[in-house]
């Protein structure tokens, strides 16, 4: 009856003959199964217990103890136990079976291997050792001899849901995730209610990039599998790679309280923590993921990372440099480690661990193109060089003023960039071809090339120690005639001083981790009541509605008057931007393209952050644009404080600048 799943029937009859006979082991063994099966874990441990007392000696009885305990995650019982079943009746196949489960989960790999060769020595085409040695040698990285046992298996029984899962998972570690997602999808279907079957083929969506089915798998799993928290893990993992951190925590903090010491999830909590700008509960998640995971490359990173945030530079850049010695080719790794060192003024290391994380990550092109390298010992002279946008619009503007010393070297140079400022470097760099990045994907590779290389790149050539940089630099030219218009413009308006500003990013709801730099036009009001000054709008806005809102509150609530052109979009056509920041004054805001164009115009710059920003180099203005001042609070991201900063520090600001070039700044003292 039992075994033909009539399990309350089964239950009446045990109970009858423990009523009978209260110590009868069979009873109280099989008792102890069902309550296992039901759900009910302590009650049949001890009642598993209770028929080994009773029946000492008894291997299967043993064998069962380590069964349970191992599904109830008592991993080292579960071999404890395995062991003396073994010991007791080494011709059990069952016993052996479970011990060599359970030394499988408690990753003895060669152990437990052996049990399972065993058990094939005997019974060659057995699919549970079958599976398990094939575990083994997956865990080993052997997986040529891991896919031969797969071969066989799938002879056996194709559709066992073990032997689909194993074939995706052997797949993924070859590295073809996505032709392991019809398998890890197959096993998934055979076992929906699996957590293991929903965690696996999420990770392997999520890494293909189909995030919205890696929720739904797993979504699809939890509520039969509420206590896992592996599974929660996942879901939350998940849930922050899509941004929805509030959603993430509910998660997480399900599993942590289930399972306080599991690494993922206090690296998790440590993630969701940081984006929701709770920078001192983010670090204390992540020292525990550190503590528990002292190896762990990604968990020391992103503990790094924080300490960075928090201004931790030493500590951040130790455990970033430790990361680096275990895992020195992993590219959130050594990318992080860069941004610490050119943080703290290291240039040649920062340079040089920067240069490994090149046409990857964010560093990644549009596009690749089967063309060389320009690699750094390499002369350019007598080439024509490609060079590669950089990330964004703000970083290509930054390192394109490193540009002049490799057009100056080269034969000629290709530069590509975005559609939006192709004008703007075709006149700022004559001479040169400068291509749209669409235009680039268009010949393919039939590029008339010798070398490429990434604009950042070319700072590890050029920009080394401080006698490198140009000092004043200015390496954008605005058209003159929109130049001259933009300043007949800007003469109309009231006010002595003319002062072009933005206040935040692209996005006006953007996370608290990345808006940590913006200041509200509320927060600003005292800033812009300062007499004497006609403040306009430059806003690099993704939608122009929202900035015309923002700034109509402003008006109605403080009386402020901030102009604005509504000719002008300052999202898209960049090369007006840089023609109304070449005709005034002064330009302040927070880190944005439009500063970066700001500084390559060489116009006086005030740029408030919340923190140092690592292309700061560790100087108080930026090296490579060095018109551009910067003005960050102590403590940091006091954003108030940046406020009472700029109400302190613009007037003199304007003083020193107004109808004078910027002053040279003092070159950083060289040890």
């Amino acid at each position: 009856m039992h075994t033909a799943g009539g399990l309350a029937v089964a239950e009446r009859a045990y109970r009858q003959v423990l009523a009978a006979d209260p110590g009868h082991p069979e009873a109280l063994r099989y008792l102890g199964i069902l309550a296992h099966q039901t759900g009910h874990g302590a009650e049949a441990l001890e009642l598993i217990r209770q028929a080994a007392e009773r029946a000492p000696g008894d291997a299967g009885t043993v064998a069962d103890l380590s069964w349970v305990c191992l599904e109830q995650g008592k991993i080292k019982e579960a071999v404890a136990f395995g062991r003396e079943a073994v010991a007791l009746d080494p011709a059990l196949d069952s016993a052996r079976l479970r011990f060599a489960d359970a030394l499988r989960r408690d990753s003895q790999w060669k152990e437990a291997e052996a049990e399972y060769n065993a058990l094939l020595d005997k019974t060659p085409r057995d699919k549970a050792a079958l599976i398990g040695v094939t575990f083994c040698r997956l865990a080993e990285g052997d997986t040529e001899k891991a896919l031969a046992y797969i071969g066989i298996l799938e002879e056996i029984d194709p559709d066992q849901v073990d032997v689909q899962y194993l074939k995706g998972i052997s797949l993924r570690g070859q590295g073809t995730t996505h032709e392991a997602l019809p398998a890890l999808s197959r096993a998934f279907q055979l076992a929906p209610t699996c957590a293991r079957m929903a965690i696996d083929l999420a990770m392997s969506l999520d890494a293909c990039g189909q995030l919205e089915a890696a929720e739904t798998t797993l979504r699809y799993a939890e509520p039969q599998n509420p206590n896992d928290a592996e599974l929660l893990s996942a879901l939350s993992h998940i849930l922050i790679n899509r941004q929805r951190y509030e959603e993430a925590e509910v998660f997480a903090r399900r599993g942590i309280a289930i399972a306080p010491d599991m690494p993922s999830l206090n690296n998790n909590l440590g993630r969701i923590c940081e984006n929701l700008w709770r920078i001192d509960e983010a670090i204390g998640y992540f020292r525990r993921a550190a503590d528990l995971c002292p190896d762990a490359a990604i968990e020391l990173t992103n503990f790094a990372m924080a300490l960075g945030l928090r201004g931790e530079m030493e500590e951040s850049n130790r455990l970033a440099e430790r990361a680096f010695e275990l895992m020195p080719d992993h590219l959130g790794v050594h990318f992080n480690l860069a941004i610490g060192l050119l943080r703290c003024g290291d240039l040649a290391r920062g340079w040089e661990i920067y240069e490994l994380s090149r046409y990857t990550g964010p560093r990644a092109v549009l596009h690749a193109i089967d063309l060389p390298i320009l690699e750094v010992d390499e002369d350019p002279a007598g080439m024509t060089i490609l060079v590669r946008r950089e990330q964004g619009i703000g970083d290509s503007i930054l390192f394109l003023s490193v540009l002049p010393e490799i057009i100056a070297r080269a034969k000629h140079c290709i530069v590509e960039c975005m559609p939006k400022i192709v004008t703007l470097l075709k006149r700022s760099f004559p001479g040169t071809t400068v291509l749209s990045v669409f235009e680039l994907h268009a010949m393919g590779n039939d590029v008339p090339a010798d070398r490429q290389i990434l604009a950042g790149s070319l700072c590890r050539r050029y920009r080394t120690s401080w006698d490198m940089f140009p000092n004043p630099h200015t390496f954008l030219v605005p058209d003159p005639e929109r130049v001259e218009a933009y300043r007949r413009r800007l003469e109309a308006l009231l006010g002595r001083v003319k002062i072009v500003f933005l206040w935040r990013g692209r996005l006006r709801t953007d996370t608290p981790k990345n808006s940590f730099n913006y200041l509200t036009l509320d927060q600003l009001a005292p800033v812009l009541r300062l007499p004497d000054i006609a403040f306009v709008s430059a806003q690099y806005d993704a939608d122009g509605k929202d900035a015309r809102q923002e700034i109509a509150e402003a008006r109605e609530k403080y009386g402020v008057e901030i102009h604005e052109f509504e000719d002008l979009d300052a999202f898209e056509h960049l090369d007006d931007v840089a023609a109304l920041l070449a005709a005034c004054d002064v330009v302040i805001g927070p880190p944005t393209a439009t500063l970066h164009i700001a500084g390559a115009l060489g116009k006086p710059t005030l740029r408030w952050a919340g923190a140092p920003d690592h292309f700061n180099l560790a100087q108080p203005y930026c090296p490579l644009t060095p018109s551009v001042r910067n003005l960050i609070p102590e403590p940091l991201y006091d954003k108030a404080e940046i406020v009472r900063l700029l109400l302190e520090r613009l007037p003199a600001f304007i003083a020193e600048h107004t109808g004078a070039a910027p002053a040279p700044i003092p070159l950083p003292a060289t040890e």
